[in-house]
């Protein structure tokens, strides 16, 4: 498999453990990765903090997010420096 097929697989993984621990799913990215290619929906999501990030990090799962995933070594070589550095970032607050 691909790195990208593995990813598309973690990222739903991870919307599954989200739902756990939120009590609902995180619609939109649920919804958005369903129409198109995951990868680029992550890319586009985590340019700004998403309302499901900031409920994650209020119950203390900063682990949860889109962005702890993408700094899972296995990922970044399908990130640009940048990105990843936006993650770095926001888990550092």
């Amino acid at each position: 498999m691909t790195t990208e097929i593995l990813f598309d697989q973690r990222i739903r993984r991870l919307i599954v453990e989200e739902t756990e621990a939120l009590g609902k799913r995180p619609s939109y990215l649920e919804n958005t990765i369903n129409k198109g290619d995951v990868l680029a929906v992550v890319k586009k999501v985590i340019q700004k903090e998403s309302s499901t990030y900031k409920k994650l990090v209020d119950i203390g799962r900063k682990d949860l997010t889109l962005e702890s995933v993408i700094l899972e070594p296995e990922w970044k070589d399908l990130f640009e420096a940048e990105e990843l550095e936006i993650c770095r970032a926001r888990l550092e607050k």
